[in-house]
């Protein structure tokens, strides 16, 4: 059995109503008007003024409504011009007897113009910063390719989890890693779904949540109800983030601002996912607590007994923010993950067509089902201290211990990670610098085997602005320590790697840019790289340490945001030296971890979104790659000029949201990823190939103030896809449709 590679009494009049949607009203406007105004801003930060309230706004309105004034006689009331008496208080005056009717007719009239600009004005589009850059630079000023989504865009995708999100929206391709859908593979820039996500570099509030294994870092464990912004680098963040930003990075950030919310989702397969959160705080501190549990039936059975590939998560998220001094900011965070699932092993190409719900014969050898638990705690804490205007300080030092269980095979692995990190930053009009020290200790026991990685870098990043031009130069230096030690033998091995990026962007007016860049990254083989696996009797072997990889990317764009059009365009091409991969002998013989000699990527990359109407928001994301292996020998086998597998040509996501009154939205989206090569045909010889992905997805949200409602299906037409590992060994992926109807409430 081949086991996986990888979790009183007015309240209720017409006129009070509309007074208090007024207030809803203007609080939208206001935030509209904001947005507008960002756009037309360049080089200034994101602010949040606190917004209007509606007694400020009544002069704007006050001249169109004619206010009756009290006559001598108290009977009748009549509009006149005669001049008031010094005596009687303005109609506008709380101490007028009609203060009250009056500013209820002017809040209705204030209602209903508010509701026409409601239609009127869409949501605009903005530069957004790039908070991960420590440059304080916005996307339409960046020398590279950057995504950015925002808390209103995870409301409105309802995504059942961080990955499904990525998957219907980002430049990220997303599958389960063989069959499990906790921990998935990622792929960006054409490095292959197999180990794509070795080379995408994720962290979380600046935490770095790569594993030093090929284990896939735990996202589903990060709620979208948590989230406030995704930040996706592409072709960059070398200086930054070092080892593995190779095709680039994620960066999650959560909310600071905790609010009270309670939410619950139910849907078929026994699906039911819900949690809460709570949030207060002072005048110098904040605190936060968010918990949610997830548990889904299964849409597959994976054994002879029936039992079906079921999984349960439960997370808690702990945050307190304290700030004593103006310019001083500390910060406590902690988070405890619990995950239970099970899942199936693989099937053939027949058994796929015939019923991919099935257990499948797995590699041959019967149903391989996989019972997983998985165990992560994290304990962090921060410090922002700002020097003066110009100078700031920031530390960062975490520990996490994680635990990974796989039943089935009665193997366990304990995890210790142990980081820190430190930056200095300068920034005034034209000029900004960082200087920063990173640290990281990673220890895995497991079988009696205890591998240990460790990484030290200092890096300096500056970014230089002259009108119209921005220059942004950056170094890193960074050494990666192993060491492996077991009862027969200790082995360590040192490598001294580097990155750099130049990039250059120039504003061609306001809402337009051009930019270039050339950066160098590197990859630093994970743990289990050093080892090989003898399939027929479970033991396993020290391989060898391999080689680290090196890529040079090149990326031109194009950027242009206006309040109704946002449009990203770029062309790469990426030169690897020594691409690591795993090696997969047809005879299951020579299998081995090694490096590719020479390789390279290109590709274009397309991302927009579009208002046409105030009541139609559409989206897309496009990607082409090709992925060739230039020069290539393994075991006797060529493979020089062949396709890198599990790279498809074509990546196509499109969304369209459809506002049909102004609480209800209907969002329709659909995935297109063409074919491509099985993940283990080096060769390019197999029979079968991966077949193209198809999904279509439709939600509909009804949203208020206090309360959201929805519904989502996933895969519409109930269209088959699979991950094909190599031909008569596929893993069936979202094969079925499934649906859900969940609801939000806010205090």
């Amino acid at each position: 059995m081949r086991p996986p590679k990888g979790f009183g009494a007015n309240y209720f009049t017409l006129a009070a109503i509309q007074a208090t949607v007024a207030q809803v009203s203007i609080h939208a406007v206001a935030s509209r008007q904001k947005t507008h105004h960002l756009a037309t801003r360049i080089f200034e930060k994101e602010e949040k003024p606190e917004e209007p309230p509606v007694a400020l706004l009544e002069p704007l309105i006050c001249p169109l409504v004619r206010t009756p004034r009290r006559r001598h006689d108290h009977h009748t009331f009549a509009a006149s011009t005669d001049p008031p008496s010094s005596s009687d208080p303005h109609p506008n005056h709380p101490n007028h007897p009609n203060y009250k009717r009056n500013r209820m007719r002017r809040l209705t009239l204030l209602s209903a113009l508010c509701s026409a600009l409601l239609y009127a004005q869409p949501i605009a589009f903005a530069p957004l910063h790039v908070t991960s850059d420590p440059l304080n630079e916005d996307d339409l000023s960046v020398t590279y390719a950057a995504e950015i989504y925002t808390q209103e865009d995870l409301e409105r995708a309802n995504a059942a989890n961080l990955y499904d999100f990525l998957s219907r929206y980002s430049a990220i391709s997303v599958m389960p890693a063989y069959g499990n859908p906790f921990s998935q593979k990622l792929d960006m820039h054409g490095f292959g779904i197999d180990s794509g996500y070795q080379n995408i570099v994720i962290t979380l509030n600046g935490r770095r949540l790569n594993n030093i294994d090929m284990t896939a870092p735990l996202l589903a464990a990060i709620s979208p109800q948590m989230i406030e912004r995704i930040e996706i680098i592409k072709g960059a963040g070398s200086t930054l983030y070092g080892d593995g930003a190779t095709a680039g990075a994620i960066h999650i950030r959560t909310k600071r601002d905790v609010k009270d919310e309670v939410h619950l989702t139910g849907g078929v397969y026994d699906t039911l996912e819900g949690g809460f959160s709570l949030g207060g705080g002072g005048e110098t501190y904040r605190y936060g607590v968010t918990q949610s549990a997830y548990r889904f039936g299964g849409t597959r059975h994976i054994d002879a007994e029936g039992r079906r590939d079921t999984q349960a998560l439960t997370n808690t998220a702990l945050s307190f923010e304290y700030t004593p001094l103006e310019a001083l900011r500390l910060e406590l965070d902690a988070q405890i993950s619990r995950a239970a699932l099970y899942y199936g092993g693989p099937m053939s190409l027949e058994e796929y067509r015939d019923n991919p719900a099935g257990a499948g014969s797995g590699y041959g050898y019967g149903a391989a089902p996989t019972h997983q638990r998985l165990k992560d705690d994290h304990l962090g804490s921060a410090l922002h201290y700002a020097l003066d205007a110009r100078w700031a300080l920031s530390g960062r030092y975490g520990v996490e211990k994680k635990e990974s269980h796989y039943v089935t095979y009665d193997s366990m692995a304990n995890y210790d990670y142990r980081s820190y990190a430190t930056a200095l930053e300068y920034e005034d009009d034209a000029l900004g610098v960082s200087v920063g020290a990173e640290g990281f200790e990673g220890v895995r026991d497991s079988r009696g085997n205890e591998t240990t990685k460790q990484n030290s870098a200092l890096s300096l990043q500056a970014r230089y602005r002259m009108d119209r031009h921005s220059l942004r130069v950056g170094y890193r230096l960074e050494q990666v320590d192993y060491r492996f030690q077991n009862a027969a033998q200790k082995l360590e091995d040192t490598h001294a790697l580097w990155g750099s990026e130049l990039g250059y962007n120039y504003r061609i007016d306001t809402p337009s840019s051009l930019f270039a860049s050339l950066s160098r990254a590197y990859q630093a083989p994970d743990v289990d790289r050093f080892f090989t696996a003898d399939f027929a009797t479970g033991s396993v072997s020290f391989n060898g340490f391999i080689d680290p990889m090196s890529v040079t990317t090149a990326t031109l764009g194009y950027q242009y945001i206006d309040p109704s059009l946002r449009l990203k365009a770029s062309l790469y091409y990426s030169s690897l030296e020594d691409e690591i991969y795993y090696y997969a002998d047809p005879a299951w013989i020579a299998s081995r971890n090694t490096n590719i000699d020479r390789s390279h990527k290109m590709g274009a990359d397309l991302f927009g979104g579009w208002i046409p109407q105030e009541w139609l928001h559409l989206s897309l994301s496009y990607q082409y790659v090709r992925a060739i292996i230039d020069e290539e020998v393994q075991n006797t086998e060529r493979f020089s000029h062949n396709e890198l597998p599990g790279v498809p040509n074509h990546n196509v996501k499109a969304s369209l949201d459809v506002t049909l009154r102004p609480s209800l939205t209907l969002g329709l989206t659909q995935i297109y990823r063409s074919q491509s090569y099985s993940a283990d045909d080096f060769a390019n010889t197999q029979k079968q190939k991966q077949e193209a992905y198809h999904s279509t997805d439709v939600t509909l949200q009804h949203a208020q103030e206090n309360y959201r409602l929805f519904v989502r299906i996933h895969n519409l037409f109930n269209q088959k896809n699979a991950l094909w590992i190599h031909d008569d060994a596929l893993y069936p992926v979202n094969f079925t449709t499934t649906a859900s109807a969940g609801l939000s409430l806010n205090f």
